[in-house]
């Protein structure tokens, strides 16, 4: 590789990595201010959601930025432009590279001009791999991304809603008490017949099948555990 072959190839990779890193935080930047949004929506409205799963969305930033190097387009010949405007070399290096494919003397000394320039001077001094001036920006956004997330209340619900959620966890309870209950009477049921001691033959079921029904009807929701108690003592 001739010097403004490897000055340029450098050069071309310097600068379409600052571009790639330009784009990477600019895209970053918009994405974390457009996830406040929804992060402000599921603290208020009190959705069963983790907020900070919002910022997996940054990773977009990433094909975004790429998408926008493949557009820009960067190649050689941008490249060769760039190191004669940075170094001052007006047009040496540009010319020879787009002269290169041609064969007169002259084309051959511009070229060897170009070689003998490209070979002194140093590509990293003028195209140095930075992050953007304003990079620290980005972190406004999600800071205030965290703070919401963390610290928004809550929208006060209505009375309506607590008395409705009240009395779903009652009920939730009152069922899972009447489960237990039926699985208690199912239990002692069996236990009936054995005791002969309670009654004569004759009432054993009669005394069975009241607890058969009660088990049922508790299984089914048709009475409260408060209801089948009072029945059960009577």
């Amino acid at each position: 590789m001739s010097p403004i072959q490897k000055s340029i190839h450098q050069a071309k990779l310097r600068m379409r990595f600052n571009f790639f890193l330009k784009s990477l935080f600019r895209s970053g930047l918009v994405i974390a201010g457009i996830l406040i949004v929804p992060a402000v929506a599921i603290r208020l409205l009190d959705l069963q959601w983790n907020p900070f799963l919002l910022l997996w969305g940054l990773a977009l930033a990433i094909p975004y930025a790429l998408l926008r190097l493949y557009l820009a387009n960067i190649n050689d010949n941008t490249a060769s432009l760039e190191v004669d405007e940075r170094f001052h070399l007006f047009e040496r290096i540009s010319s020879a590279w787009a002269l290169r494919s041609q064969h007169n003397p002259m084309v051959h000394l511009l070229q060897e001009d170009a070689d003998h320039t490209a070979g002194h001077i140093k590509i990293s001094e003028r195209f140095p791999i930075e992050l953007p001036k304003r990079s620290p920006a980005i972190l406004v956004p999600l800071l205030v991304f965290a703070a919401v997330s963390l610290w928004l209340p809550p929208l006060p619900k209505s009375e309506a809603k607590l008395t409705e959620k009240k009395e779903q966890k009652e009920d939730l309870i009152e069922k899972e008490k009447a489960e237990e209950v039926a699985k208690i009477l199912k239990k002692e049921e069996p236990k009936v017949g054995e005791k002969e001691d309670i009654r004569p033959a004759t009432g054993i079921a009669e005394l069975r099948q009241p607890l058969s029904d009660l088990a049922q009807k508790l299984e089914k929701q048709k009475m409260t555990q408060k209801e089948a108690l009072s029945e059960l003592s009577n």
